[in-house]
This record gives C-alpha cells, structure tokens and sequence, in this order.
C-alpha cells in the first residue's frame, strides 16, 4: 500500500511541473510575427528564443529544444525548467528521450541557484529526491560532478 501511494504522489506531483513548465497553451504567430520573431531571436533576444521554444512545442519539439536552449545558454530561468522538464518526462513521443540523470542534473543546478516560490520549491525538492530514488549510486556521483560543472545542455 505505501508503494502504491508513494507512486500516486509521485505521479501527482510530476504532473503538476508538467503543467507548470511544459504544457503550455500553444503559441501562435502570423508568418510576419514569426519571421520577426526570429530575427529577434537570432539577435539574442532570450525573450524571443523562448517564444519560439513555445511557439514549436508540441509540433517540433526538436525545434522548440534549440530555441530553449539558446535562452537557457544566456541564463533564461523558463528555458532551463522546460529543457529540464523535456529530460526528466520525455517527450515527443519518444523524439526526445527521457533522461532522469540529465534531468535531476539540471533540476538540482535550478535548485542551487534560483530562488522559486515555497510552493514551487517544494514540488521541485520533492521532484529532486523522486529521481534520486531512480538513480543509482554510480550515477549519483557522475549526477554530483555534473552539477559542480558549468550549464550543459
């Protein structure tokens, strides 16, 4: 009994990032909007790269992972959650494979160096020692070393 709650929460919980950092409503732009968009993009504009990161999720999610991941080179908070949030779920059926060292990797740098709302941190604190349960020791300590390192997308 206690597995199976332990594993309901767990559920609930990863649910709820999921529609707090993925499962945004679809973003649409008119062909000027989007052509403008990623000339701003392009420029650096980390606002732009998140757009279009939102703009191809859920229709190109390779597309929306290179716009991510500009944003989130640069610092960009939304982009670093989604991308991390894409590792630890999978998405795309499939297209983007789900990667919980990657994912906890990433989750525990947000941890360290954002300060969330209590209520996010609590969902993320609790995401982060869900994974460790996944994770194994080896992986532990490659997880430890990967998160001293620099941003790596």
């Amino acid at each position: 009994i206690f597995k199976r709650c332990f594993m309901r929460a767990i559920n609930i919980i990863a649910g709820l990032i999921y529609i707090l950092f993925v499962a945004m409503p679809v973003f649409a732009l008119n062909q000027q909007e989007l052509a403008e968009t990623k000339n701003k993009a392009l420029a650096g504009d980390i606002i732009a790269q998140v757009d279009l990161g939102d703009y191809y999720d859920g229709q190109n999610c390779q597309e929306a992972l290179k716009w991510y991941k500009m944003a989130a080179e640069q610092g960009q908070f939304d982009a670093r959650m989604r991308i991390a949030t894409y590792y630890v779920f999978g998405r795309c059926d499939g297209k983007i494979e789900r990667n919980i060292l990657k994912g906890y990797v990433l989750y525990s740098k947000i941890q360290q160096q954002y300060t969330l709302y209590p209520e996010s941190q609590k969902a993320l604190d609790k995401q982060i020692l869900d994974l460790e349960q996944e994770l194994t020791a080896e992986q532990l300590q490659e997880a430890e070393k990967q998160i001293n390192m620099p941003w790596s997308f």
